[in-house]
């Protein structure tokens, strides 16, 4: 996980403890250059350094990485700052700019050079963890704008579409939210095609995306895109995707504790972070790729296991609540967000 700063205690003791994701923007799975310097159109009062910015360098004062990349959206003077799990907002003054995360008690300040360089360095949770990068102009992907958006509110201009666009950069590889002008036509539903890596370039008329989960085995289809369950069909959740955002995919709803599979061929049921008509998230069941890993493998994320199996502490162990209890030398460790229908929810340990 990687944070522009870094995550609050709770966020990194999920990070640390148990994977809510099926893969990185994974369905539960080239541009120009943006000119650094002052717009002359706009107002002389501040710098204009939207577009996105790779991070060459830095890293905090836990031992977390600093962020890959930053996108930064500009209007006038005022910020949008995004980077793969966190989104800032604020102003610049000259070259000089000021974003906050109040959610998140982060408070980043910085400047900006002649060519677009930013030298940031960042606090949070009352100056208990600081954090220092450096940031260069970047060019975004092939096919792309270098233009940042939201995925939530797909607030590209007419013709064009948010997605998130996989950049790799000197301290790995993130995703930033680009506008893609290619317009689709697959409805949600159909049988679609996308770039390798992921959700990111496909067919799908907006604002949907082509995802696996939901399609048959081996197959891609257009899924629905929500910001909670009500904009999706019955029986279906929505699968966040964007980590930095409340919105993702609609997916089949399913119990990880059924004893008859309900997924497709290729599926099975897995507990994944879901955006709740509200805005908050928690995790669900839902539908996703199906995995291989016993009791024990090692693994990244909860499709690298078997199904009834939680990626928890870098392998593979089974679910637990009150209700399905752990063998006797084993502890029932509850999620630290357990889902709120569940609070006894969690992964029994040692793994067997």
């Amino acid at each position: 996980m990687r944070l522009l700063l870094v995550p609050i205690a709770p966020l990194l003791v999920l990070a640390a403890c148990s994977s809510n994701s099926a893969a990185p923007l994974s369905d539960g799975d080239g541009g120009t250059a943006p000119d650094a310097g002052v717009d002359a159109g706009a107002s002389e009062s501040c710098q204009q350094i939207g577009g996105l910015h790779i991070v060459t360098s830095g890293g905090c004062s836990n031992g977390y990485s600093a962020a890959v990349l930053i996108c930064v959206a500009q209007t006038g003077c005022a910020l949008t700052v995004s980077t793969d799990t966190n989104v800032l907002t604020g102003a610049i003054t000259g070259n000089a700019f000021t974003v906050t995360d109040p959610a998140l008690q982060e408070t980043c300040t910085g400047t900006v050079d002649a060519s677009g360089a930013a030298q940031v360095e960042c606090s949070a949770m009352g100056g208990a963890v600081t954090c220092s990068l450096t940031a260069e102009v970047d060019t975004a992907p092939s096919g792309y704008e270098n233009t940042c958006c939201g995925f939530a509110k797909q607030d590209c201009e007419e013709g064009a579409r948010c997605r998130p666009a996989n950049v790799t950069g000197p301290l790995g590889t993130g995703y930033a939210n680009l506008c893609y002008r290619a317009a689709g036509e697959v409805l949600a539903g159909g049988t679609c095609t996308r770039a390798e890596g992921g959700i990111s370039v496909d067919n799908c008329a907006a604002p949907n995306a082509c995802t696996k989960n939901g399609a048959p085995a081996g197959g891609l289809v257009c899924g629905v895109f929500c910001q909670g369950p009500s904009g999706c069909p019955v029986h279906q959740v929505c699968q966040r995707i964007i980590e930095a955002e409340p919105a993702g995919l609609c997916v089949q709803e399913c119990d990880v504790f059924a004893a008859a599979p309900t997924c497709g061929a290729g599926l099975q049921c897995g507990m994944i972070n879901a955006v709740m008509d509200s805005g908050a998230v928690e995790p669900t069941g839902m539908c996703i790729p199906a995995g291989t890993g016993v009791l024990g493998t090692r693994c990244n994320f909860q499709s690298d296991c078997a199904a009834g199996l939680d990626c928890f502490l870098g392998a593979c162990h089974r679910f637990c609540d009150t209700a399905h209890v752990c063998k006797s030398n084993q502890t029932c460790i509850v999620w630290n967000n357990a889902p709120s229908s569940d609070p006894s929810f969690g992964a029994c340990d040692p793994a067997n």
